[in-house]
């Protein structure tokens, strides 16, 4: 797995090393959709590149399940932004514990329009519902948010929605009426708690 920030040619390298190797961009719509439907589809190739796999965290599993089955090296390059790929693993794996605590109110969706925009994670408890996305830069502003708008505008039942968030590598600040940025390193600190 090749990592780094973005922008600094981890496609363009990889690509170079061997450019007859399947190559599946997980920035595609097509291709992030099969990614999370049916993960195994896309690897049932030899020799793929995916890139941008921070997409789609679940493409991991089906990677290893490869590799496990397979016993065979260097089938798979997988290209992705180190640091966002590693938050959006923590916080995921702080959502599922999360739900676990109460899996009859709570759950967790990933949602995506025709029109390709995203939202990271949904988290849903008693009917209410909160869209979360994450951003590893420390700089965002209202249109790191057009995923969430995008989503409460197609929301059948508009009072479900109770907030979007966006997190992010700075300080607590409004991004919109109903849409707030907040720091990732500390956004599920219990509210008992006085520092």
């Amino acid at each position: 797995m090749l990592t780094g920030a973005r922008q600094t040619g981890k496609t363009t390298l990889t690509q170079s090393i061997e450019p007859a190797r399947a190559y599946f961009t997980l920035d595609d719509v097509g291709v992030l959709d099969q990614a999370e439907r049916n993960p195994d589809s896309l690897l049932a190739t030899h020799s793929v590149l995916l890139d941008e796999v921070q997409r789609a965290p679940q493409i991991l599993l089906a990677v290893k399940r490869a590799v496990d089955s397979r016993r065979r090296a260097g089938d798979f390059i997988l290209t992705g932004s180190a640091n966002l790929l590693r938050m959006k693993q923590a916080i995921f794996q702080t959502l599922e514990t999360w739900c676990a605590l109460d899996p009859q109110r709570r759950k967790l969706h990933y949602w995506r329009n025709r029109a390709g925009h995203e939202v990271d994670f949904i988290l849903e408890e008693a009917g209410k519902l909160v869209a979360l996305e994450i951003k590893a830069s420390s700089q965002v502003t209202s249109s790191d948010a057009i995923g969430i708008r995008a989503f409460q505008d197609d929301l059948k039942r508009k009072a479900s929605f109770v907030r979007g968030v966006v997190l992010h590598g700075d300080k607590v600040r409004p991004l919109d009426a109903d849409v707030v940025a907040l720091p990732w390193w500390g956004w599920m600190v219990q509210k008992s708690r006085t520092d």
